[in-house]
């Protein structure tokens, strides 16, 4: 194996090793993303009231964050709204579940239809409101949320794990002279 491959994962016991690992930091970065979801509200009761503003705007870009249709502790919104909270404990709750549902030593991502079908469901529920009379609600923004997390949570580690454990083609090794 050549110098450029030598980081590579070769016999099934090592992918399944890289599998546990990159299982395990992603449990562990979610998990520190869901906590930071609640850091706003906590710092701002505890008054740090910068720190929460950091936080807030840390998300400002993936979330519209509506006060109003965001969970709150304290009465303090959470960093982001209700569907993108529940995306984010989707995912971590898919992941908590993922070594008891997901088949042993398959590394296969989900298919592309569970992953189309719930961004379909979500997107039917963020988009119908500007379309139509219906209005979303609460429970059908968690709801579709939890499912496009959870989804999503099957499809990262395997996802990670064979782009990892893959040898990339058309790459030529990297030398010191060649810089």
């Amino acid at each position: 194996m050549d110098e450029f491959h030598s980081y590579r994962v070769g016999t099934p016991g090592d992918v399944m090793k890289t599998a546990r690992r990159i299982y395990i930091v992603t449990v562990l970065l979610v998990a520190f993303d869901v906590a930071l979801l609640m850091v706003p509200p906590l710092a701002a009761h505890w008054q740090f009231s910068e720190l929460a503003q950091a936080v807030y705007q840390s998300y400002a870009g993936l979330c519209h964050q509506i006060p109003e249709r965001s969970f709150s502790l304290f009465g303090i919104p959470l960093a982001v709204c209700q569907r993108c909270a529940a995306i984010h404990f989707g995912l971590l709750a898919g992941l908590a579940l993922y070594p008891l549902l997901a088949r042993r030593h398959s590394l296969r991502p989900l298919g592309r239809a569970p992953l189309l079908g719930a961004a379909l469901l979500l997107a039917l529920d963020t988009g119908l409101p500007w379309l139509t009379g219906y209005q979303n609600t609460p429970w059908s923004r968690v709801s579709t949320g939890l499912l496009a997390g959870g989804v999503l949570s099957f499809c990262l580690v395997p996802g990670f794990t064979n782009w990892i454990s893959s040898p990339r083609t058309g790459a030529k090794p990297r030398t010191r002279d060649s810089t």
